[in-house]
């Protein structure tokens, strides 16, 4: 078998490497982008008839300072939506599973956390399903023995949006 490709609005190819998650607004998979290699996320969602895209790629394209993932991308195939976006290190339940983490490190993502929840609303979108599977990190890196994560707030499949 081949490996699956996605062309997005912007003309670049990616390239599926692995499923990585699934849930019940989509699918998410490993990619690359074929001439630049960058890895990223592609969430693949079933949008309804007549849906150009789904709304999760309208937030993450407006809300984008670097507390939710990077969106680089978009398209849709047949009727279904995908956003290509920034691949995370992983998410807050592997840490917590993962073992225990300091006082200083979970004030720190607290911290971060509500940096994010505020960030998003600001920009009027309520996140309704926050919890550890939709916290991401990236950057993981460990300073004087504290480890230090760039903390992105995802999966904005059942946000609410409006004043």
């Amino acid at each position: 078998m081949g490996k699956i490709t996605f062309e997005g609005d912007s003309g670049r190819e990616y390239v599926v490497v692995r499923q990585i998650g699934s849930g019940g607004f989509g699918t998410v998979y490993e990619a690359y982008e074929k001439l630049s290699g960058l890895r990223v996320a592609i969430k693949m969602i079933r949008v309804k008839e007549g849906q150009r895209t789904n709304h999760e790629v309208v937030i993450l394209g407006g809300c984008g300072d670097g507390k939710v993932p990077l969106l680089f991308d978009q398209g849709t195939l047949g009727n279904l939506s995908f956003a290509v976006m920034e691949l995370c290190d992983g998410d807050l339940y592997e840490i917590l599973d993962n073992g225990t983490i300091t006082e200083f490190e979970t004030a720190f993502l607290a911290i971060r956390l509500i940096e994010a929840v505020l960030h998003t609303h600001e920009r009027n979108v309520t996140h309704r399903d926050i919890k550890p599977q939709n916290i991401f990190f990236s950057q993981l890196r460990c300073v004087n023995g504290v480890r230090i994560y760039a903390l992105k707030l995802g999966d904005f499949g059942i946000v609410y949006c409006g004043t």
